[in-house]
Order: structure tokens, then C-alpha cells, then sequence
């Protein structure tokens, strides 16, 4: 939980040193909170279903923010 903690603050590192635009520091910020929306729940529940909504939610995770600081840069 704390790592995916750490994903908020870590998306607009790009924006703040001029690698990408302000778009993709908000798409990977809003992507990081869901993300740690996740693991919040897990570490509330402990179920399973919360397990499997993590590991598909990484699946889409670093592609999602990976196309975003793509489109960005064209």
C-alpha cells in the first residue's frame, strides 16, 4: 500500500521537469490514486476479489500512463 502510495506524487515528476506536459501528470496522478484506491480496499477487506482488482488494475496501470506520456510528447 505504502508503494502504490508513492505512485501519486511520482506521476508529475515528468510534468515538473519538463518531459511531459500537465495532461499526462494528470492522467498518471489520477491513475496512481485509483490505483491506491485499490490497495486501500485490500488492506480494508482482505478478500480476494480485492486481490485480483490489483493485479488487473497493474495490468492497465503502466500502459495507460505509458501512452499518456507518449501522446503528450507528439
Amino acid at each position: 500500500m505504502v508503494y502504490t502510495l508513492f505512485l501519486i506524487p511520482l506521476g508529475l515528476l515528468p510534468t515538473k521537469f519538463g518531459i511531459t506536459g500537465l495532461d499526462s501528470g494528470i492522467v498518471a496522478t489520477v491513475c496512481g490514486a485509483a490505483f491506491f484506491a485499490q490497495t486501500f480496499s485490500l488492506m480494508k477487506t482482505g478478500s480476494t476479489q480485492s486481490a485480483k482488482r490489483i493485479m488487473f488494475g497493474s495490468f492497465l496501470y503502466l500502459p495507460i500512463v505509458q501512452v499518456a506520456y507518449l501522446l503528450d510528447k507528439i
